[in-house]
């Protein structure tokens, strides 16, 4: 769901959520998501690749 681009949200397969952001800096924001997703968690917000977050 992405009610705008500043907010792109997605869900995987699995029901673990991503927090995108916007369309910015998606390189960075790819490799961190990688990393993140081994880690156990719900939510995964990568929208500041500079502070990624998991929940």
């Amino acid at each position: 769901a992405a009610p705008s681009v500043a907010s792109i949200t997605l869900t995987l397969n699995d029901g673990r959520t991503v927090v995108w952001g916007t369309t910015d800096r998606t390189g960075e924001k790819a490799e961190k998501l990688a990393a993140l997703l081994t880690q156990p968690g719900r939510v995964y917000d990568v929208s500041s690749p500079d502070l990624p977050t998991v929940k």
